[in-house]
């Protein structure tokens, strides 16, 4: 499931790139902040936002190279693991 959470981080980051946003916001429901536990290691800052609906999380990453390649190498560094538990590596 991280893997699959990854590669959508990965197509916002290329976005932003495209788009030359030095950061990626997303504006989360705080029921839903467990799900991005897999990008803590990416997050800038977090903050909490008051929205028309409700108070919710506001959470700024980085687009640079940096953040990119951090993304690429736990990819990496995650599927060698799973390798490790499957094939007992």
């Amino acid at each position: 499931m991280f893997h699959f959470q990854l590669k959508i981080l990965e197509q916002l980051l290329l976005f932003c790139e495209e788009k030359a946003a030095a950061n990626l916001v997303l504006t989360v429901k705080d029921a839903n902040l467990a799900y991005l536990g897999i990008y803590s290691r990416l997050i800038a800052t977090a903050k909490k936002v008051t929205t028309a609906r409700e108070e919710q999380t506001e959470i700024v990453m980085p687009t640079d190279v940096e953040t990119c390649d951090e993304i690429v190498d736990f990819m990496n560094d995650a599927e060698k693991q799973f390798r490790k538990t499957v094939w007992r590596e």
